[in-house]
């Protein structure tokens, strides 16, 4: 182990010891035995410190879960500002939209047609617009999840 530690690992300090208990052996009652063992082998007394830490399985996958949902968390809230910040561009476009067609929709009711065919057209204009702006999103978005995904395997 020592050998393996200064020419291959390049340092003399054992970073991490996995321990496996049998499955009738709860981990509770094992950290103690193996704080007393490391005690005993880095002769340090019962009033010190120790120099090392021991850590279960169960305390680490607590704190993978408490990462993840952070993480899920945040992008909740990245994506609610996407959301929003989208439906603003939308009504911006819309407004423009209107305010450039305003001659046409004149026009329009003079002739005959009602203001809820007008209203309509808008809503399916805008409808089309969200889709189809959704659709190329999600069509990217997949695709530079699949570019990084190879590039980091």
């Amino acid at each position: 182990l020592h050998a393996y530690q200064r020419r291959i690992a390049g340092n003399r300090d054992i970073d991490n010891i996995y321990i496996a208990a049998d499955d009738r052996t709860p981990t509770s009652e094992l950290q103690p035995r193996v704080e007393d063992i490391l005690r005993d082998t880095r002769r340090i007394t019962p009033d010190r410190d120790p120099d090392f830490a021991i850590r279960d399985m169960t305390q680490i996958a607590d704190a993978m879960t408490s990462a993840t949902t952070t993480m899920t968390g945040m992008l909740g809230a990245v994506a609610g500002v996407s959301l929003l910040v989208g439906g603003i561009g939308i009504m911006n476009i819309m407004l423009v939209s209107v305010t450039e067609r305003t001659r046409e929709i004149g026009i329009r009711l003079a002739i005959g047609a009602h203001e809820k065919h007008i209203l309509i057209q808008f809503l399916v204009e805008a409808t089309v617009l969200s889709l189809l702006g959704g659709i190329i999103g999600i069509l990217i978005g997949l695709s530079l999840a699949g570019l990084t995904s190879m590039a980091l395997t």
